[in-house]
């Protein structure tokens, strides 16, 4: 399934913490990570050892080639940064599109910053200071995120994986069609669907929906009609545009 998580909030809103419980370490790209593989923490103006922000911009390329690599193979994948503001959020919307993913966000907005600042206080080389989380809070205070984007809180999460991931009970259908290399061939298609029951039976298409054929509009038009259907499952072949 081709989602992506992007947790949303505050430096030490609790977003790591949020990680290691749910398990999340080998799915997530963490943007404090790749800064600290490029260079190791750097005394900071408050007199303690903070990450160095001077390689942001590295870090931030090698994430998203990390990220976009994941992404061509359908990984799920957890993005680990503060997602303040629209533009950062929004900036991740053109690789969901050439993907085909779904994008969430796991809001931690709601702890406040007088609270990061005191667990910022108690966090290693991993603080940022107060400064840096009075002008993160207040592009927060500012941020307008696109109500399209579907939005949960931490204690959510689990169940909304839950409902993405369950396996999918096929028992409930008289009958499972399984079809693929469609091609563009729309006449095939009906016929291969003359006797399928749209509310008693199921069906998987196993992608190569175009290409090759000549009827491909067709195609396209019955299984838009269709896509949305609880008994229909549609994966992506080799064919399939991913552009």
């Amino acid at each position: 399934m081709r989602y992506l998580g992007l947790l949303r909030g505050l430096p030490a809103s609790g977003k790591g913490i949020f990680i290691k419980e749910h398990n999340l370490e080998p799915f997530t790209l963490s943007s404090d990570d790749y800064r600290l593989k490029l260079a190791s923490p750097t005394l900071t103006l408050n007199g303690k050892l903070g990450i160095n922000q001077e390689v942001s911009g590295m870090a931030w390329k090698s994430l998203r080639a990390d990220l976009e690599y994941r992404m061509s193979n359908g990984e799920f994948t957890i993005i680990d940064a503060t997602n303040i503001s629209a533009k950062e959020v929004n900036s991740y919307r053109n690789l969901c599109k050439k993907y085909f993913y779904h994008m969430f966000i796991v809001d931690f907005t709601d702890v406040l910053d007088v609270t990061c600042k005191l667990r910022d206080k108690h966090r290693g080389w991993h603080t940022v200071g107060s400064s840096v989380i009075d002008k993160m809070n207040t592009k927060l205070q500012n941020a307008v995120i696109s109500s399209s984007i579907k939005t949960i809180k931490p204690d959510e999460f689990s169940d909304y994986i839950y409902n993405i991931y369950a396996p999918i009970n096929l028992n409930t259908y008289n009958n499972v069609y399984v079809i693929g290399d469609i091609h563009g061939c729309y006449t095939a298609l009906k016929t291969a669907l003359t006797n399928f029951d749209y509310e008693k039976d199921a069906v998987i298409f196993t992608g190569d929906y175009f290409d090759r054929g000549i009827e491909n509009a067709e195609v396209f038009k019955l299984l838009y009609d269709i896509k949305d259907n609880k008994n229909v499952f549609m994966c992506i072949g080799n064919h399939d545009p991913r552009i």
